[in-house]
């Protein structure tokens, strides 16, 4: 009975080393992966702080692009109605010359 209780005893310790590895192990495991979900999630928070940086410069960029459009258009508008004024100031005085030598050729 001492041998066996001796072998059991082996057995037990033996299983419980084998245990206690496979036990170090999984901690070992679950250590890396506790640390790659954490470095995951800082990497996303930093991409989201990006992205929401980036779309915040390009709807300022709009915006500003959108202004400086805005003013060129009425600009343009502006120079547009100018033109058409021009236009019709030279038509009158181009007929008021005209009723002018058309006087003076009846007067002559």
């Amino acid at each position: 009975l001492g041998d066996g209780n001796e072998e059991g005893k082996m057995g037990m310790i033996s299983e419980v080393a084998k245990l206690t590895v496979k036990c170090n192990s999984l901690e070992e495991g679950l250590k890396k992966e506790k640390q790659a979900r954490t470095n995951a999630q800082r990497d996303l928070t930093e991409t989201r702080t990006s992205y929401s940086e980036r779309i915040l410069y390009l709807e300022k960029w709009k915006l500003n692009a959108t202004e400086i459009m805005e003013r060129q258009l009425a600009s343009l508008g502006s120079s547009a109605n100018m033109a058409v004024h021009e236009k019709e100031n030279t038509a009158e005085l181009v007929t008021i010359i005209q009723g002018s030598q058309k006087q003076d050729d009846a007067s002559a």
